[in-house]
């Protein structure tokens, strides 16, 4: 049996919703191990 987590994050960025989406996901990165989008 699978476990999913769910974490809701906030990423903010000049120039794109997508790159702040980005930056969210590499800042989580350090600390959360497997992350799959």
């Amino acid at each position: 049996m699978g476990v999913i987590i769910i974490r809701e994050m906030v990423g903010t960025s000049p120039r794109s919703w997508s790159d702040a989406a980005r930056q969210a996901v590499v800042t989580a990165s350090k600390t959360v191990r497997n992350i799959q989008t």
